[in-house]
């Protein structure tokens, strides 16, 4: 009797342990339809990009290939630069959407060197500010349909500071939406 009391606990234990380590996938076929079409909102040039910056330089701004990047080079100095409407975010839908820009990271700056970005509304009253230098986000802002918000830069750089000798790269995301109720999440790179 006692010899298969201890036959039954081993056998339990050998079918527990057999149990535990079992690997069983089942697969559930699951089908996602991706139609694509052309980006509701647009990035585009604005009036000031190609002009005249300091130094005989020029302030650049190049948009991609399908409107939805855009790169920015700026040759600010001492003091506060400002430079107005050199980007625009279009609205080309019938739909009114959310936009918000995103700073992902911040700069290594000077001690008082600040970065804005500065939005305006259509009638280009000013609608909110971006400190780049700091892990921010405008909040929700609309952008009715057929409407374009214009993008203005600052930049602040303390007099008596060393000029940096390389560029200063800030980058930052617009975010769009069909909603304005929850915070955009993070996409996965």
């Amino acid at each position: 009797m006692r010899l298969d009391k201890r036959l039954l606990l081993l056998a339990a234990v050998a079918v527990a342990l057999s149990l535990a380590s079992a690997s069983v996938f089942v697969y559930y076929p699951i089908q996602a339809s991706l139609s694509f079409v052309e980006p509701p909102v647009k990035l585009q040039a604005g009036s000031n990009a190609g002009q005249a910056d300091l130094a005989g330089n020029t302030i650049t701004v190049s948009i991609g290939a399908n409107q939805t990047s855009a790169t920015i080079t700026l040759h600010p100095t001492y003091q506060t630069t400002y430079y107005k409407n050199i980007l625009n975010i279009t609205n080309t839908d019938t739909n009114a959407y959310y936009i918000n820009l995103l700073v992902s990271g911040s700069l290594t700056l000077e001690p008082g060197e600040k970065v804005y970005v500065i939005i305006h509304n259509s009638d280009y009253s000013q609608e909110t500010v971006l400190d780049l230098t700091t892990s921010s986000s405008t909040g929700w802002i609309t952008l009715d349909a057929g409407s374009t918000l214009y993008v203005d830069i600052q930049v602040v750089y303390p007099e008596g500071q060393q000029l940096p000798s390389t560029a200063q790269t800030i980058s930052f995301n617009l975010v769009y939406s069909t909603q304005n109720s929850e915070s955009p999440p993070t996409p996965v790179s």
